[in-house]
């Protein structure tokens, strides 16, 4: 296992998998989780995306796009709106 321990609480919290145009980043769209995830798989470290949206819940997003524009746009399971993830603002 890599990363800090993101598992306490529930299960499910992530769902979906995007790879992100910056530097090969996964993005992991909020199921029962608050908060996307951006995983490093070359340092081996997690993330938590803050973000202005009210990601409160359960079962918001169940995946995710990448979309030509460089974007990431997270598709509704239970959500009211798409998310959309701008990896290039993420860059270390």
């Amino acid at each position: 296992m890599v990363g800090p321990d993101l598992v306490t609480g529930t299960f499910l919290k992530w769902s979906g998998i995007v790879e992100g145009r910056d530097h090969g980043f996964l993005y992991v769209m909020p199921f029962y989780a608050n908060s996307p995830l951006r995983f490093d798989p070359i340092h081996h470290t997690a993330t938590l995306i803050s973000s202005d949206e009210n990601l409160h819940g359960d079962g918001k997003l169940d995946d995710g796009v990448l979309a030509d524009n460089g974007f990431i746009y997270a598709i509704l399971a239970a959500a009211d709106r798409v998310l959309k993830i701008s990896p290039l603002i993420f860059r270390p």
